[in-house]
């Protein structure tokens, strides 16, 4: 975002540099509650207004109620003196409502590049989104993993525990013998049966009664 802002930065200097303009302050735009906003005093800067009469037009606009709580945020600011005074906090909806009574080249180079300010901060917004959402479904998916994997330790543990206190049946009687012909070892065949080192003993004892 700070390359993005030199950028812009610099094909602001150049705009007023070509238009002989000096700038008393350059476009600032910044987040404020996941909203790219600007400032009534940093346009007034900017456009080389009067912060009270810059305030004093948005107080005059005629609007909706909703569109100027939603645009328009009554803050705070501590000036020089250390005193308080008030300002906006303006979304780009309400810049641009605001910058239409502001006329000439000058003032229209400087509407560009807010524009350009506020494109590039609500495309890192937009980016933002965009890894927020693929974080979550990782955690989601991860979840989802875990909790299978959970659910199939906890069925296999329950089959185990239904299988504790029974007689073995012929088949597992020969799964027994087929895993321990093929070198696993007690331990191995109780973890994978679920059935004690006892019950495996009498399947293997009662297969050399037979022979």
């Amino acid at each position: 975002m700070a390359y993005i802002t030199q950028q812009i930065r610099r094909i602001i200097n150049t705009s007023v540099e070509t238009q002989s303009i000096q700038p008393l302050s350059t476009p600032e735009v910044h987040l404020l509650h996941g909203h790219a906003t600007t400032t009534s005093l940093n346009i007034a800067a900017v456009f080389e207004k009067s912060h009270k009469n810059v305030l004093q037009s948005i107080n005059n606009m005629d609007i909706p109620e909703e569109f100027n709580r939603l645009n328009f945020q009554p803050v705070e600011y501590k000036d020089l003196k250390g005193e308080m005074r008030p300002m906006y906090e303006i979304t780009r909806d309400g810049f641009a409502l605001l910058a239409m009574g502001f006329t000439g080249p000058k003032a229209m180079a400087w509407k560009i590049n807010y524009i350009a300010l506020f494109n590039a901060m609500e495309q890192q917004l937009e980016n933002q989104r965009k890894d927020e959402i693929i974080l979550r479904d990782a955690r989601i998916y991860r979840l989802q993993d875990e909790n299978s994997s959970l659910k199939s330790i906890l069925m296999d543990q329950l089959r185990k525990d239904r299988r504790k206190g029974t007689r073995l049946t012929p088949e597992e009687a020969v799964e027994i013998r087929t895993l321990f012909s093929r070198g696993y070892t007690k331990a191995e065949i109780s973890r994978r049966t679920g059935r004690s080192t006892q019950s495996i003993n009498k399947a293997l004892n009662a297969a050399v009664a037979v022979h």
